[in-house]
């Protein structure tokens, strides 16, 4: 069954990924907008002080003009940093700390390796919210993850 499942998701994925490919960058663009404009009205999201963002990848929904949101909001901003296994949620401070972050492998922006001196949401309040993009997802909203499936 296993199996069937890993298969299946990885036929889905490849599937999403061309669908995806085939949008021009001003209806991904126009879509992104869409998604954003439903967060940002939707009452979690307007009831939250404290909100992690994943940056997204290419093919996912732009997430930077809901971190441009936040911050000029004056919540609390805070995206991932993977370390090995283990991931922080550490704050963002501003647009221009943002466009310094450098990227990963994978080209997302996160804080680096090294940064200790970001607060940490996980030791520091914890969060209200937290906004990722996927690939795709279930109509429970689930997420078709992109890591090793199990």
């Amino acid at each position: 069954m296993a199996a069937c499942t890993q298969a299946a998701k990885k036929a889905l994925r490849s599937q999403l990924k061309k669908q995806i490919r085939s949008l021009t960058l001003e209806q991904k663009k126009r879509e992104s907008l869409e998604v954003t404009q439903k967060l940002l009205s939707h009452k979690w999201y307007q009831q939250s002080c404290r909100i992690a963002v994943y940056l997204s990848m290419d093919d996912e929904v732009d997430t930077e003009p809901i971190v441009k949101h936040i911050l000029a909001s004056g919540r609390d901003c805070f995206v991932p940093r993977y370390v090995g296994d283990r991931m922080d949620m550490l704050k963002l401070y501003s647009l221009d700390d943002l466009s310094s972050l450098p990227l990963t492998k994978w080209n997302i922006k996160q804080p680096a390796d090294d940064d200790d001196s970001r607060l940490d949401a996980y030791t520091a309040g914890g969060l209200d919210l937290v906004v990722m993009p996927g690939l795709g997802f279930t109509i429970e909203g689930d997420r078709l993850g992109r890591g090793i499936l199990r």
